[in-house]
């Protein structure tokens, strides 16, 4: 019987991600490891959120989404925007406070406020303070576990059925970059080159080989909803210049009645970013309710 001489393939993923080729035989030079393309793309995009991830930084973002449900004020649904400034201070054990106001547009394209918004998160505790109510008389909410989310007070509305919605916390998405850079793998990543802003990353969810981490999962939620596949059909946009994050968008790929979008801008603060913690007696404990 003619011997046969199989080829033995073998696949190695270190941190460093190499894929080697066929297993040299003995007496030849190993071949030079070959960086695969798509895994050579989420190394730089994990790279850049190391590096964001390091020093402080500061976030310029803006949110923008529909209300249906909120059409009773005028014609059609209503074009709303949560926008404001994220300061991180980074490092191991990164702090961060934002400031934003909610609008809505008029008919007439002005933009009327419907709260203003102050978050303070020391890594263990949200504190929130809205402008349209407080908590037990007291200015901030102070919220730990899987309650720890963003929120604004939406003030009560008539609906398009003419039901009366009454005031409640409405959750917003998160606007800390790195939230949206837990990417595993992906089988399908296109890049395009941005002249100002560098290099651009494209993630879709609905490409099967994409894996994203438990943080990234949950941040992109709220950006469509979930498909047969079991993930929301989302569309990131990662730029990188220089090796740092410039900027990230991340929205639903497939239209819904909210369409939701997010653009994150980030800046270097020039600086060590100071947090000021709520003091003890000006919070109240929103833990169980979430709110």
């Amino acid at each position: 019987m003619a011997a046969v001489v199989a080829a033995v393939v073998v696949v190695v993923v270190t941190a460093a991600t190499t894929v080697w080729g066929l297993t040299p035989s003995r007496g030849t030079r190993p071949e030079k490891p070959v960086l695969d393309p798509m895994v050579k793309k989420v190394k730089a995009v994990r790279a850049a959120a190391a590096a964001l991830a390091a020093g402080p930084y500061e976030v310029d973002f803006d949110f923008t989404w529909r209300e249906p449900d909120m059409s009773a004020f005028q014609a059609r649904a209503i074009s709303m925007l949560w926008s404001g400034t994220m300061r991180s201070t980074g490092g191991d054990s990164p702090q961060w406070t934002l400031s934003s106001e909610v609008t809505y547009k008029q008919e007439d394209g002005s933009r009327q406020r419907l709260d203003a918004v102050t978050i303070v998160d020391d890594g263990q505790t949200r504190y929130l303070d809205t402008l349209n109510t407080t908590f037990d008389g007291l200015e901030w909410a102070a919220i730990t576990g899987s309650g720890r989310v963003n929120n604004f007070w939406r003030p009560a509305f008539t609906s398009r059925t003419g039901e009366v919605v009454p005031a409640r916390a409405a959750p917003m998405p998160e606007v800390i970059p790195l939230d949206y850079l837990d990417i595993t793998s992906a089988g399908s990543v296109q890049q395009a080159l941005d002249p100002v802003l560098g290099d651009r990353y494209t993630f879709q969810g609905l490409a099967t080989e994409v894996v994203l981490g438990d943080r990234t999962a949950r941040a992109v939620e709220l950006f469509g909803a979930e498909s047969s596949f079991g993930r929301p059909d989302f569309l990131l946009d990662v730029y990188v210049a220089k090796g740092r994050l410039s900027k990230l968008v991340v929205q639903s790929r497939t239209p819904t009645p909210t369409r939701p979008a997010l653009s994150l801008t980030v800046r270097d603060p020039g600086g060590p970013v100071t947090v000021e913690i709520p003091k003890p007696g000006t919070f109240a404990d929103r833990t169980k309710t979430g709110g």
